[in-house]
């Protein structure tokens, strides 16, 4: 039987397992892998967790919910992406960028790229996994790594003070960086690896309002939505830094222009995620943001682990169940967000979670070829 007979019949045994496994939460947290004597199994989703004070990542079964792996990457790690095959962990650290082959929790590369290994680093994959952005905050600039070779091709792609977070577009043209002791974000066209825009990110709610570069937004972590039209990003400082509502700001990635600034509560965030289909936007501070209305709909219980806790969020690829890597306790809390209620508390041991990035695997079905037995 050829690839494409074997994936045939390996739809029809997926669609079967689908109805055994009983929902579809369970099926989207699942690989499918079947071979064409339609032997299959449901293989879990894996969550992987850097740590800013060991050299261990934790490897995290989300259907489970258990640590399955501890491995050590001789360095400390603060961001964390996973590719979108599943295949390649991607951990780094402001100097090097460990990669991490899933099939086997092996290191197989560690690529030298910046210096200053005690900053917060954060990690992106393009969606056709051939490139990985990761900031470099001591040189103020990102560098871009082919994943075919592990080898850095550009280095200090532009940014600015502090580059913190980073998320290219879906079709991988443009990158968005945020610069948080400049409070502006940069616009990077990632062909011709050229700033395109600088977005400031004023602040009009303390008084009199404060303009990009007085230390008065901070922004930090960044997302955008599956069609790419919406940036958002999460603020530490933008508000009127006297207890009242701190903001997230939304760019119109058309325009390059902040369209709206949402309140989403006193406590201030690092970490943001969206879900698959874009009309949710997770905050680490734990507020739910409605995108079409650009308003709080919902609280999960994250914002009780304290508003510097939160180091890394992430949904499992169906959306229902959020990751986040807590500091304090060293931890990972997985939250039910139809219930927003806390499901599983999963304990840190060996270091200090630490998880700027997409660091949970989605799914994919896989067809093997006839000479693989299993």
């Amino acid at each position: 039987m050829n690839k494409m007979g074997a994936a045939i019949k390996c739809l029809a045994v997926a669609t079967a397992m689908a109805a055994a496994l009983g929902s579809a939460e369970e099926v989207k947290n699942h690989y499918i892998l079947c071979e064409v004597d339609v032997k299959c199994a449901a293989i879990p989703v894996f969550a992987y967790i850097g740590s800013s004070s060991s050299n261990y990542v934790t490897v995290i079964d989300t259907d489970a919910n258990v640590v399955v792996a501890l491995v050590d990457v001789g360095q400390t790690t603060t961001g964390v992406a996973v590719n979108p095959a599943g295949t390649r962990a991607y951990f780094a650290n402001g100097e090097s960028l460990v990669v991490l082959d899933t099939s086997t929790n092996a290191m197989v590369a560690t690529v030298a790229y910046g210096v200053g290994s005690d900053l917060v680093a954060s990690v992106a994959v393009t969606s056709d996994g051939t490139r990985v952005y990761v900031t470099d905050p001591q040189n103020q600039g990102i560098a871009v790594i082919d994943t075919a070779t592990n080898r850095v091709i550009s280095a200090e792609l532009g940014g600015a003070h502090n580059v913190f977070a980073l998320a290219p577009t879906p079709d991988g043209t443009h990158l968005y960086v945020t610069n948080s002791y400049d409070d502006t974000i940069t616009v990077v066209d990632t062909v011709a690896r050229t700033v395109v825009a600088t977005i400031p990110v004023n602040n009009p709610y303390t008084s009199p309002p404060s303009a990009a570069g007085d230390w008065s937004a901070l922004p930090l972590g960044v997302v955008l939505n599956r069609a790419g039209t919406r940036a958002y990003v999460a603020n530490a400082w933008l508000s009127n830094q006297a207890g009242g509502d701190v903001y997230m700001s939304v760019v119109d990635t058309a325009t390059n222009a902040i369209i709206a600034n949402v309140p989403t509560g006193p406590a201030e965030s690092i970490a943001i995620t969206s879900d698959p289909d874009g009309t949710r936007v997770y905050l680490s501070n734990g507020a739910v943001i409605d995108t079409a209305s650009n308003s709080i709909v919902a609280t999960l219980p994250l914002d009780t682990h304290g508003e510097n806790s939160v180091r890394g969020l992430a949904l499992t690829p169906s959306g229902t169940r959020l990751y986040a890597a807590v500091t304090s306790p060293p931890s990972v809390i997985v939250i039910d967000v139809n219930t927003r209620s806390v499901v599983a508390t999963i304990p840190i041991w060996w270091g200090t979670p630490f998880a700027m990035g997409q660091f949970i695997a989605p799914p994919i079905p896989r067809a093997v070829d006839t000479d693989v037995q299993p």
